[in-house]
Order: structure tokens, then C-alpha cells, then sequence
């Protein structure tokens, strides 16, 4: 018996569908019946009869229906088996009993991905009709990461199409851009994205921002998630870092995560071209990259992110605003100036790489900013004080600034500061001002 449980785990039409799957020769109706009624009508079934169930596609977490199910079906026929498939690491340890095994299964090989590919795109043999079509199928197989739902969609897409150009189209637009049918790899993605506890929504959006094939580390994941309000606070003994790697752990037990590497209070992790594209259509509207102009695609965006050094009309900023990440080599001064005094609710201010010398006296009046990050930027010669007025700023990351003249005075009043992350000319370290810093949980010199 084979039976798909998806996320109805609810015991009487899990009943209902294990017999409408076992052997029903008079074609008996169960719809109707009670709880108690198809207990019996299960039992009757089993009895004396050896049996292989196989629960497919299971997001049930809670342990007590699992419970209820097992005694049910739990007949002692010897030598029978339940065999159970799930996307979630939680399920696999909830339904795992002394006597089971669990087999964590990987990705499709390139052979068997492409051998999937040919059997959805061609019809059979025509293949080898069409050699350069099935070196441009070669590289859309390459992007699919091994995922079979991914292959399916794609060749079915391209089934009965000989034009090369319909086929570079695909290769070179993301699997989104595809027409998607109700079974195909973005419904069957989402589900496990609207299976996620409320708190992990907001995080998993986020990912929407971060480039793929990228290792991203837990201690730069929590400075945007606590920038953002995204972590629950921490309980006694832990720090943000910890509650972050949490969240993490839990999105890499939903299959969310590739890659991923707990190295003791800090992890590391990919995320796939998929996963990411599901991020953006979840995110769409509030989370967005910025590659062209097009206002309405952004008016009321929350997070922003500039693909290339294309700095829109400033007139256009969204006041909403609550994270902005610059292009590499970004020196638009009245731009950034504009920002600053347009922007008041700004959590974020990410200006990694880019090429300014100084920063607008006014950002201490960004009294909501969180996170202010200038990773690299090696022009960078002065911070004005100012920045010590931002009593809420969490991060504050001067690593790789190698022109810095000096800190800002007044370090000591960032009191909710966290990270600190510091390149600088100055020959004396204000050892007093951080010693103040009571909330700090990283000091890195580089």
C-alpha cells in the first residue's frame, strides 16, 4: 500500500486512504465511516496478511498522532514493514522507532539526471536526431542540482521543441520564468516553505537576497536577522549567535540548506538556485534586486539590493525602506545623502566594497539603524561621531577600511552593540569605551 499523507497527517482520512489503497475487491466505500469503524475494517484487512505501507511525502511533527496511527496499524504480523518519506529531519527522528533505519538520500547523479531529462524532452530515441539540442539540455540539466521534480519540469517544458533558441532561452533564464503546473518543482518547494513555523518565514525570505553558490557563515546570517527583528530573544546563557545557529539547524532538518557544516558556534551553508528562487517569489514586492529601473517593481520594498553599480534616481527611494545593500564600488555621495535623510526607519546600511571617503554627518539621526557595514571599503578615511548616537546599532563592521584614520569618539554609547569589527591607522586602542560595551559577543581586529 502506498499512500501520499502530505501535510494532512489527520488519523481518520489517513485511515481511510490506507485501505482505499490495500486490496478492495467488492469496491467498499469508507468515506462514511468512524473512527472506530475503520479501525476494525484496518485491522480485518491485516489480519494473517503480511504488508509493506509506505507513507509518502510526511510533515506531521507531532509525535502523539504518529502514536495513534502505529498502535492502529501495529498488528504483529511478522516481517511487515512501514516504509516512511519525508523532506524534514524532524519527521525522520519522530516516526524513527529501535528497530528502524533511516537512509538520507542524495541527489540525482549527472547521468541519471540527464537520462531523466531525455526521457521528458525527447520522444524515444529522437535524441540522437538532435545532438546539439541535447548539448544545450546537457548544461539546463547542470542548473537542476540533481532534483528530479527540477529535470521533470524542465524536459516536459521542451518536449516536441527542435528550436534551438527555445531551448538557450531556458538554459539561460532561471526555472521560475517557466510555466508552472500544480505538481511541478515550485508548488512542491513551496509546500515545504508554508509548512515552516511563522518565525522561520521572515528568515527564509531572506534568502532572497544572498548570491547562490556562496558559503554564508551563521554570525553574518544573525546580523541581519537581528537587524531586521527577525530572532526571537535569547534565553539566559545564550547570545544572538546561538539563537541564530538554531534557526539555521532547523532550516537545514527541512532539507533547506546544502553544504551544511557546524563548526561549533558557527556553521556554514550554500543554498541552491532553487531554494533562492523560491526565497525571491516569496519575498517579491518587499525583498528585492535591483537590476533595471522600474519603479513599480520596488515602490514598496522594504529590502533593497543594487545588482551592479546602477544607482537609481534617489527621488525613488521607498521611505519604508528598511535594508539597502550598495553595489560594489559605489561612490554616489548624493545618493547616499539622500538615503540618509530620506530614510528614517533604516535598519540596515550595507556598504561593503565601495569607494566612499567619508559618511554623512547626519546618519546619527537613523535612530532605527541596526547593522552598519563598510567591509572593504578602501577609501574610507573618516566616521563621523555621529555614529555613537545610534543607540540601537548592533554591527558595526570596519574590517578591511585600511585608510582609517581613527574610530569615532564616543564608542562607549553604542550599548546594544554586538559586533565589532575593526581596520584602522589609529595608533591607540580606546580600550576603556569598548570595555563599556556589555552586549558585545564578537571583537575581531584585522
Amino acid at each position: 500500500m502506498w499512500i501520499c499523507v502530505s501535510n494532512d497527517f489527520e488519523l481518520r482520512n489517513v485511515l481511510i486512504k490506507i485501505l482505499n489503497s490495500a486490496s478492495n475487491p467488492i469496491g467498499e466505500n469508507f468515506n462514511n465511516l468512524d473512527i472506530e469503524q475503520l479501525q476494525i475494517h484496518l485491522r480485518n484487512t491485516f489480519h494473517g496478511q503480511k504488508f509493506l505501507l509506505v507513507l509518502d511525502d510526511v510533515w506531521n511533527e507531532d509525535r502523539a498522532r504518529w502514536d495513534e496511527l502505529k498502535e492502529i496499524i501495529d498488528v504483529g504480523v511478522e516481517r511487515s514493514k512501514i516504509l516512511v518519506t519525508t523532506r524534514s529531519h524532524k519527521v525522520a527522528a519522530i516516526m524513527h522507532t529501535k528497530s528502524s533505519n533511516s537512509y538520507l538520500l542524495g541527489c540525482l547523479s549527472e547521468k541519471d539526471s540527464l537520462s531523466l531529462f531525455v526521457k521528458y524532452a525527447f520522444e524515444d530515441g529522437d535524441e540522437m536526431k538532435h545532438p546539439q539540442l541535447l548539448k544545450i539540455g546537457e548544461e539546463i540539466v547542470n542548473k537542476c542540482g540533481g532534483l528530479p521534480l527540477a529535470v521533470k519540469t524542465v524536459g516536459s517544458s521542451l518536449f516536441s521543441r527542435v528550436d534551438e533558441k527555445e531551448w538557450e532561452s531556458v538554459r539561460d533564464n532561471e526555472i521560475w520564468n517557466l510555466k508552472q503546473n500544480e505538481k511541478d518543482i515550485l508548488p512542491a518547494l513551496k509546500l515545504s516553505y508554508d509548512q515552516l513555523p511563522s518565525y522561520l518565514k521572515p528568515c527564509f525570505a531572506s534568502f532572497s537576497l544572498f548570491p547562490e553558490d556562496t558559503f554564508l557563515f551563521s554570525s553574518q546570517v544573525c546580523m541581519l536577522w537581528g537587524a531586521l527583528g527577525f530572532l526571537p530573544p535569547p534565553k539566559a546563557g545564550e547570545s544572538m549567535i546561538d539563537v541564530a545557529t538554531q534557526l539555521l539547524h532547523e532550516l537545514w532538518s527541512r532539507s533547506f540548506l546544502s553544504e551544511y557544516e557546524d563548526h561549533g558556534g558557527e556553521c556554514r551553508f550554500k543554498l541552491h538556485d532553487l531554494v533562492i528562487e523560491l526565497a525571491v517569489y516569496i519575498a517579491k514586492g518587499k525583498f528585492e534586486i535591483i537590476k533595471n529601473h522600474n519603479p513599480k517593481s520596488y515602490k514598496n520594498a522594504h529590502h533593497l539590493t543594487f545588482a551592479a553599480n546602477n544607482l537609481l534616481d534617489q527621488t525613488l527611494l521607498p521611505r519604508s525602506l528598511r535594508s539597502i545593500t550598495f553595489p560594489r564600488g559605489a561612490n554616489n555621495e548624493v545618493f547616499l545623502n539622500t538615503l540618509v535623510s530620506r530614510c528614517k526607519f533604516l535598519r540596515v546600511l550595507n556598504l561593503d566594497f565601495s569607494e566612499y571617503a567619508s559618511l554623512p554627518r547626519c546618519i546619527g539621526k537613523l535612530k532605527h539603524l541596526r547593522s552598519l557595514s563598510l567591509l572593504e571599503n578602501e577609501n574610507l578615511t573618516e566616521l563621523p561621531d555621529s555614529i555613537c548616537k545610534l543607540q540601537n546599532l548592533q554591527s558595526l563592521i570596519l574590517n578591511g577600511c585600511i585608510k582609517l584614520q581613527k574610530l569615532p569618539e564616543g564608542l562607549g554609547n553604542l550599548i546594544s552593540l554586538r559586533h565589532l569589527f575593526i581596520t584602522t591607522k589609529q595608533p591607540v586602542f580606546p580600550e576603556k569605551e569598548v570595555a563599556s560595551l556589555t552586549s558585545l559577543e564578537q571583537l575581531g581586529f584585522y
